[in-house]
């Protein structure tokens, strides 16, 4: 064998390196800044449903919090509904809830969630393209409402996908 099957060898294998390290990396980085992204809308959305619910209960002084929940008007407004959202009362029992695609919720793990989120934690599923987020709504340091979001991550895992598969071509 000679010195040029050599050189062209090694070339080949260290481009193959490169490759992989690359594709490693890369698509790491796009699933991470997706994550990231994902994760910044839904507390926007969260911290959204929490001032409104602050707002206004503010301006019903003479209203207490839990009657306005109870009648689960207070987020009947027509700009949040168009949030795919549900909110559940600390039991877990659903106040009020709109979907914009009136797909129903296949997460199993609801129950936990809502749990969980008694406890002032946030949690989140991801169920095929939907992302389930689970979090307190506070008003003056206490509980008083659990917040569903629904996200669709479809373009964001399309778009990891067919990065991949410009990898793997």
């Amino acid at each position: 064998m000679g010195i040029k099957f050599k050189l062209i060898s090694f070339t080949a294998s260290l481009l193959l390196i490169v490759i992989l390290f690359l594709n490693f990396f890369v698509l790491s980085g796009i699933k991470e800044y997706q994550e990231k992204g994902t994760q910044a809308i839904l507390f926007k959305q969260k911290d959204m449903f929490e001032e409104y619910f602050s707002e206004r209960m503010r301006l019903n002084k003479n209203d207490d919090y839990s009657n306005s929940l109870a009648r689960g008007s207070i987020f009947n407004k027509t700009w949040l509904r168009t949030i795919p959202a549900n909110i559940y009362n600390t039991k877990g029992e659903l106040l009020s809830g709109f979907k914009t695609d009136a797909k129903l919720n296949e997460n199993d793990k609801k129950k936990i969630m809502i749990d969980y989120a008694n406890k002032d934690k946030v949690s989140f599923k991801e169920i095929k393209d939907v992302i389930y987020f689970y979090s307190p709504i506070k008003y003056n340091g206490n509980t008083v409402a659990i917040l569903e979001l629904e996200y669709s991550n479809k373009e964001n895992n399309l778009f990891y996908n067919n990065i991949k598969n410009y990898f793997m071509a």
